[in-house]
């Protein structure tokens, strides 16, 4: 017998999880459209909180035509763009004001001291740690 040059069969039964609009159109595609709960501002992003749902941007912007006809496809189009770019859709940045968390990208500062004194206890000078002068 010869042996097989064959890859060996898989141990997992199961194929590996894709992302959102990775593995094309399917049946729970269908379902986030015709959900109301998917395309009404602010809730919807609270529902996608609460059940960890995604919402590709296909089915957002043919479920805004749905439920909001030409204006709810252009403000679902826009939504689907702010997202794209920032990684949150504009609910989830109002959602994030609202508990004063930084935007996508932000940066929060610390207040810098305003002079040497108030950094190393009063000697007016710079110290870092692990350097000695």
């Amino acid at each position: 017998m010869r042996p097989s040059s064959a890859a060996p069969p898989s141990t997992s039964p199961l194929p590996a999880p894709k992302s959102k609009g990775e593995d094309g159109f399917d049946f729970f595609d269908l379902l986030d459209i015709i959900n109301p709960l998917q395309h009404i501002p602010f809730v919807s992003s609270l529902y996608r909180q609460i059940t960890g749902d995604e919402l590709g941007a296909a089915p957002r912007v043919l479920g805004g035509a749905l439920f909001g006809g030409p204006i709810g496809a252009g403000a679902a189009l826009a939504n689907a763009v702010v997202e794209g770019q920032t990684g949150k859709d504009l609910g989830e940045h109002a959602i994030a004001w609202v508990n004063d968390e930084p935007a996508a990208g932000e940066l929060r500062h610390r207040r810098r001291p305003r002079c040497p004194s108030d950094r190393d206890g009063g000697n007016g000078t710079w110290s870092l740690p692990g350097l000695q002068s």
